[in-house]
């Protein structure tokens, strides 16, 4: 049994499949009550190199992302010691260990969206420009056995699909 598509973070830089953009989610930083950052209205990236980052556990994409972010690998030695690795196996758990007021996290557009506006609006900032983003893609191999078209369309328009998500659809974050 093989898999022909998937949909999957990107890029791949995997031979042999095409990918087809149907998503940019964008990255926000999710405080405890009384942080210091929660007075600002936009979190550079450079802010959270001294931070605590709960992350997903490993083999989670979103984890390296955010491990990319911060340009810190948080299992190496820093200033002569271990920096403790927090790891949390979802978003919704980090969330919650954020509110008990352990450490920061950073979380995908999506998750933010399910989130009630005053919880939003209390703990959620947006990153400054050039904010970070995941990718998401419709991911197939490059041939399909009888198929003159590597990637789906829309039955209706018979053009591809394509979704850009808008943070303008969040409730705007007070400062």
């Amino acid at each position: 049994m093989t898999l022909d598509a998937g949909i999957a973070a990107t890029p791949l830089e995997v031979g042999g499949l095409h990918e087809r953009v149907l998503c940019h989610e964008a990255f926000y930083v999710y405080l405890p009550d009384g942080h210091t950052l929660l007075s600002q209205a936009r979190i550079r990236q450079s802010d959270l190199v001294d931070e605590h980052v709960w992350l997903l556990s490993e083999g989670h994409c979103f984890r390296t992302q955010v491990l990319h972010l911060c340009s810190v690998d948080r299992r190496r030695p820093t200033d002569g010691g271990f920096r403790v690795r927090f790891d949390g196996g979802s978003f919704e758990t980090l969330a919650a260990i954020v509110d008990s007021g352990v450490g920061i996290t950073v979380l995908p557009e999506l998750t933010v969206r399910q989130l009630a506006p005053a919880r939003q609006a209390a703990r959620v900032r947006p990153f400054a420009s050039p904010s970070p983003s995941a990718r998401s893609a419709w991911s197939m191999r490059a041939s399909r056995p009888g198929s003159s078209s590597p990637m789906p369309s829309s039955r209706r328009s018979g053009r591809p699909f394509r979704r850009t998500w808008s943070a303008a659809s969040l409730a705007a974050p007070r400062s």
